[in-house]
């Protein structure tokens, strides 16, 4: 549901007041208009003592509206206390622990995963767990953060707020994840021959911001570094290759000094680069074939549709945007009729069925569709 949130105190009650069984916990999705005020709202819901995770987002919606202020709140049974993650640049911490993959239900739970887009070592942590959890799990997530990009509270559960972190929960939900972009290949291939971490140095043996705006149509070459990522990068993002499989959107939102393009997430040497671009029509259709392919996965009747999408696409859309959400809805109500669509407009997304890879991907649209809890959980009402 879409709560707005008039002042901390409120939006506790609110949440208070909501049914909840004993091994429930509330997923928020909390908007960046209220950014000020997430320690307030973290204490008061901790006044309560209210089971609680969740992320800050540039945006949520519900339908086909969206909103800067409120919050997407949804009651999550689950398996275990979230766990979460921090995320260093020489590796990775964890506080908390996840159900061993030996525990998992054979119904496949899904994960669900909120992390700081600008934390290091994303995509290499999602590599450590996939390598742990594989199929036993699907995946389901986004990039948390503010619409400035700015370092801030980023994530949270009841112990604690945090940035450069990531937040895990096994659920005892059952469901289908689905991923689609609809950006097209208009250069390339090209090879990053120099990387670090999340920025790429050179391709193809030059440098990367030379090499990348000679690709650019010639009124967007000169674009100012300060204004790179909304002018340029909204519309002309770089995919790395994924054999039989869509391309890996990445986004150069930064400009280094010396010339390096910072990505939201890593880039792997030798990574095969094609330079992207789209039109709000094949963004539009692709959104709604994600929704399309992940209702059709299943004959058993969905009970929610939760849905991460990329603040970048809707930078790119602009006035379309409610096209793609529109497009959406169309396919979902013929499946499940009464049924609507919310979730967090984010800063990445994360998704996997547990078949292919897990990936932090840029400027797509993936959505979770519900159809179940798994049957190792008793609902216990408080």
């Amino acid at each position: 549901m879409y709560l707005a949130v008039d002042s901390p105190k409120q939006f506790a009650e609110q949440l208070s007041a909501l049914p909840r069984g004993a091994d429930d916990y509330l997923l928020i999705l909390l908007a960046d208009g209220h950014l000020e005020q997430v320690e307030s709202i973290f204490l008061a819901l901790k006044e309560r003592d209210l089971p609680f995770f969740g992320a800050v987002v540039p945006a949520v919606f519900r339908g086909t509206q969206w909103f800067s202020t409120g919050a997407v709140v949804r009651t999550i049974p689950c398996l275990g206390p979230p766990a979460v993650v921090l995320l260093e640049k020489s590796g990775h911490r964890w506080l908390g622990t996840l159900p061993a993959p030996s525990r998992m239900p054979a119904t496949k739970p899904l994960l669900y995963l909120f992390v700081d887009s600008l934390a290091p070592g994303i995509s290499c942590f999602l590599s450590h767990l996939f390598n742990r959890y594989g199929n036993r799990v699907s995946y389901f997530g986004g990039g948390a953060g503010n619409r400035r990009l700015e370092s801030a509270a980023a994530v949270f559960t009841s112990d604690g707020i945090y940035s450069n972190a990531l937040v895990a929960v096994v659920t005892g939900l059952q469901g289908e994840v689905s991923v689609h972009h609809g950006w097209d290949r208009v250069a390339g291939p090209f090879v990053v021959t120099s990387t670090r971490n999340n920025v790429i140095e050179e391709i193809d043996w030059e440098p990367a911001l030379e090499f990348y705006r000679q690709l650019l149509p010639p009124d967007l070459r000169e674009t100012a570094a300060e204004e790179f990522y909304d002018k340029v990068a909204s519309a002309y993002p770089f995919g790395i290759q994924k054999t039989g499989r869509e391309d890996i959107v990445r986004d150069p939102i930064y400009i280094t000094d010396s010339g390096g393009l910072v990505c939201l997430s890593e880039v792997p040497l030798y990574s095969v680069l094609y330079l992207l671009h789209g039109n709000p029509s094949s963004l539009v259709e692709a959104a709604g074939m994600a929704m399309e392919q992940v209702i059709s996965r299943s004959g058993a009747p969905h009970v929610d549709c939760l849905a991460c999408d990329c603040f970048s696409r809707m930078l790119f859309l602009g006035k379309d945007y409610r096209r793609e959400l529109e497009a959406v809805i169309r396919n979902l109500e013929p499946v499940a009729p009464g049924l609507t669509v919310e979730g967090g407009i984010v800063l990445g997304e994360i998704a996997s069925d547990g078949e292919q890879s897990l990936e932090f991907y840029n400027k797509t649209f993936v959505v979770n569709a519900l159809y179940g809890r798994n049957a190792c959980l008793e609902r216990k009402p408080q």
